[in-house]
């Protein structure tokens, strides 16, 4: 197969409409029926609604008061370890005298989603030096020990030495610093992977990274050029392995990662992925795998979620798909189970891609509103949590979006840049 073009997230509750007791007018001096009490809107997480407290019997006059109104409930916290937005919900007012008291509950603001599950703060590598062959002008190739791959995975798809020296085991990555690197600054990491084709040293082409685009990025990013091995498989050229329950790809992003923190100050809350055709397949599975890593994942045009993945990390993780109109390669969808080309890109599209990713955000519902009048072509959900948005950008182009250089800069760059440094 070509399959080379290239969960769940709490939520806080909403809370029931609460019903106030439906007193009538007194009758022979009898009292009114008392206000049933109302029911607190339940918490995202943490916050919980305070009932109202019931209605008092009234007199002869038969005029029930009104029960109280409940307290809000609170904005849930994220969860520890997973940084997942609970959503508070007000208490619903009382019954009102002597009439059917239908309280609605307010809905409370969207929460914001809690922190990563994975480290914080600057790396262990800061205040050391670079190598001596570092450079801010070229990306310099950097060998790194990946463990953990499953030997089932490497006994199948063996590495093909006419493609290159490395192994599953043995990899590499392409850095590029920020000019002017500072050893004392943290610095946030834009991992990049390209297309497919071509041998284990594709990342040196530094393939659509932002940087060169974004002027704004260059002094603050460690630019990371992922690269892949070239391995035995006749159905379709070398491009990342994604499309496998034991892909090695999350092991390989581990050991990238872990090399990066080591020798480089990076600021750990701010590691971001993205990638076009192949690479958005490896940005988009990292992002489900390595999502408590994670702050931020994008698509430059290509991707979908694989069917056959690595297991989903429960933690929000912010997304911007910037997705062809008119690509045919990696089709937006959604396809059908036993379309060709979902069979042969083990993909039903990236719009269903998206929607599992709103799912796993935690957001609600799937309404849109624009993003940012500098984009015209991207939607925002507004149900999604403050700090794992998901903005979708459905754009004039086929999947060679380098033919269309105005969208491309505009969408596949600038556009990325405005959400990763717009999050909270």
């Amino acid at each position: 197969m070509t399959r080379a073009w290239c969960s769940l997230g709490v939520l806080g509750l909403l809370g029931c409409l609460a019903c106030g007791g439906g007193a009538g007018p007194a009758t022979s001096g009898a009292s009114g029926g008392a206000g049933a009490p109302a029911s607190g809107g339940s918490s995202g997480g943490a916050g919980a609604g305070v009932a109202g407290s019931t209605s008092s019997d009234a007199g002869a006059t038969g005029a029930g008061t009104a029960g109280t109104v409940g307290a809000a409930g609170a904005a849930g916290t994220g969860v520890a370890g997973m940084g997942v937005a609970g959503m508070g919900v007000a208490g619903a007012a009382g019954g009102s005298s002597g009439a059917a008291g239908l309280g609605a509950g307010v809905a409370g603001a969207t929460g914001v989603a809690g922190a990563s599950g994975g480290p914080h703060g600057p790396s262990a590598g800061c205040n050391a030096p670079p190598a001596s062959n570092d450079s801010p002008t070229t990306f310099v190739r950097h060998d790194v020990t990946v463990t953990g791959v499953a030997p089932a995975f490497v006994a199948a798809h063996p590495p093909d030495p006419t493609g290159g020296a490395y192994t599953w085991a043995k990899r590499n990555y392409y850095l590029r610093l920020p000019p002017n690197y500072d050893p004392s600054k943290p610095y946030v990491v834009s991992l990049g992977g390209t297309g497919c084709s071509g041998n284990d040293n594709v990342g040196s082409t530094g393939g659509y990274y932002l940087g060169e685009h974004v002027a704004a990025a260059r002094p603050e990013t460690l630019e990371v050029s992922l690269s892949y091995v070239v391995y035995q498989n006749t159905l379709k050229p070398s491009c990342f392995a994604d499309d496998y329950v034991d892909s090695p790809e999350p092991q390989y992003f581990d050991a990238v990662v872990a090399d990066l923190e080591k020798n480089y100050c990076v600021d750990r809350d701010k590691i971001f992925i993205h990638g076009h055709s192949s690479g958005a397949w490896e940005a988009l599975t990292l992002g489900c795998a390595r999502a408590d890593v994670l702050k931020g994942v994008a698509t430059q045009v290509g991707g979908g979620l694989r069917l056959h993945r690595p297991a989903c990390q429960k933690t929000p993780v912010a997304t911007i798909y910037v997705e062809g109109l008119s690509d045919t390669d990696n089709p937006i969808g959604p396809l059908a189970p036993t379309d060709p080309k979902a069979l042969d890109l083990d993909s039903l599209g990236s719009a269903p891609a998206r929607d599992d990713l709103l799912s796993r955000n935690g957001c609600v519902g799937n309404a849109t509103a624009p993003w940012d009048a500098a984009f015209p072509a991207c939607v925002k959900y507004t149900g999604c949590p403050v700090g794992a948005p998901v903005v979708w950008c459905a754009i004039a182009t086929a999947h060679n979006i380098g033919a269309s250089p105005t969208l491309r800069d505009q969408y596949a760059y600038n556009a990325i840049w405005k959400l990763w440094t717009s999050l909270p």
